[in-house]
Parts: C-alpha cells; structure tokens; sequence
C-alpha cells in the first residue's frame, strides 16, 4: 500500500477500535462512508485484510495459544517475552515498530471498554 494508504487503513483502524466494531468489509465501507472517502470493492477487501492482520492477538496469537504460557510481556516492538511458569523468556516475536505496539495496546484497551 502506498503511504496515503497507509495512512487511511490507521484512520479506520483507529475508527473502528472507537466504534468497537469488528474489522469487517460493512463496517469498513461505512467508516469510509462517514468520511466521503469512495473506493472500490477490492481496495475494501484489501483494508479489511490488512486490519484483520492486526485483529485479535496479532502477533501474540502463536504465543497465546501455546500450552503452558501463562503470561505475555511486551517491553518493545522486538523485546516479546513468554513466562511459562519458571521466568521469563526472550521470543522470536517482533512487532513492526513502536507504532505497532502502540496500535496494538490501544485496540485492547479498546476492546476492554478503556
């Protein structure tokens, strides 16, 4: 995507955490309704894959859902730990950038209603 693109799928992104709204192609192409933005189907689809990238635990997910992990810690967009019970362990988990993170953190604060 290109960085106006970019910029836009961030809006939404955004948009959608204040809303509360899961990253589907309705509530995407309303969100570009509610901005008179105009955009072809397959440029929604395309956002709508992109957010959903982001969706849920992301990154995380792998780390989630291994059996044992009780905790995820995240000091930074490349410093991703695991506890398992027994101290904490580096993982080969990387975010993007601290913007990613940042994302990240306020799409769960969203989610929980902060």
């Amino acid at each position: 995507m290109s960085a106006v693109d970019a910029e836009l799928v961030e809006q939404i992104r955004t948009e959608l955490a204040v809303r509360a709204q899961q990253p589907t192609a309705a509530a995407v192409a309303q969100v570009l309704r509610d901005r008179n933005r105009l955009v072809g189907g397959n440029s929604v689809l395309s956002i709508v894959e992109n957010l959903k990238q982001d969706h849920g635990f992301g990154v995380l997910s792998s780390l989630v859902e291994t059996p044992g992990v009780t905790d995820v810690l995240v000091n930074g967009p490349d410093q991703v730990y695991i506890d398992r019970g027994s101290g904490l362990e580096r993982t080969a988990v990387k975010f993007e950038s601290e913007k990613h993170v940042r994302r990240f953190a306020q799409r769960l604060a969203a989610s929980a209603g902060r």
